[in-house]
């Protein structure tokens, strides 16, 4: 399972030639290279401090709201500035949401599912937002909830996804701390893939048997609002736990 939310996005944005966007899903906005900055953006992000990854899940510590919607656990579509919010798309199976986080053809895509349902998968949402100004800001902000059997394998799952992450052969990483958040991780990224440079953003928690990615893409670190993002997730964390 090793750098899937890294190189999907890779695709998605049509960094490789010819990539469609999503695993292929046609009903999804494809930001092609021709599309993506060429210039840095005015938005700052928050330099990130670098931090090991956990290398074991931490305790449960909350349990999330029971009546909230998976629908309902994504971030508000204006959540993100310069973005035009995408469709939330439901993904009932594990190998629906693998489908979509790994790229095509990637052979990690089954174990992914497989070791999913083993956690006890039971459903999941994700939406893509696109950037209204992909040459001078954001170019793609991707938000996604699953739900698992128990808190426990929510927790394991981060500490899992943010691993893949960092273990990445595509981007130079580095981990933040999320604050706020227990059992919560972040990694920034920076490097290049077919020629075009690349800085993404990524953050991951869990609340209950729920998990929650987070991720933001542009040619330039400085167009990735992170701040912004650390403020989304909270909010989540927020809603799910209150």
């Amino acid at each position: 399972m090793r750098a899937r939310r890294f190189t999907a996005v890779v695709l998605a944005l049509g960094i490789a030639a010819g990539a469609a966007a999503c695993g292929g899903d046609e009903s999804v906005v494809t930001v092609t290279t021709d599309e993506l900055p060429t210039a840095a953006a005015t938005t700052t992000s928050a330099t990130p401090t670098t931090l090991a990854a956990p290398t074991t899940a931490p305790e449960p510590t909350t349990e999330s709201a029971p009546d909230l919607t998976l629908a309902q656990r994504l971030p508000p579509e204006d959540a993100m500035p310069g973005t035009n919010p995408g469709t939330a798309r439901n993904m009932p199976a594990a190998s629906d949401l693998t489908a979509t986080l790994y790229s095509p053809g990637d052979p990690a895509q089954t174990p992914a599912a497989e070791a999913l349902d083993a956690s006890g998968y039971a459903g999941g949402i994700l939406r893509d937002d696109t950037g209204t100004d992909p040459r001078n800001d954001i170019a793609l902000f991707r938000s996604y909830v699953m739900e698992l059997g128990g808190d426990e394998q929510a927790q394991v799952e981060v500490v899992r996804s943010v691993k893949e992450v960092q273990d990445t052969a595509v981007l130079d990483t580095n981990s933040f701390p999320v604050p706020g958040i227990p059992g919560a991780s972040g990694v920034s990224a920076q490097g290049s893939q077919g020629g075009q440079t690349l800085a993404v953003v990524f953050i991951a928690f869990p609340a209950g048997p729920y998990v929650y990615g987070l991720q933001a893409v542009a040619t330039s670190p400085d167009a990735i609002d992170a701040d912004r993002m650390l403020s989304i997730a909270q909010d989540q964390y927020a809603q799910a736990t209150g």
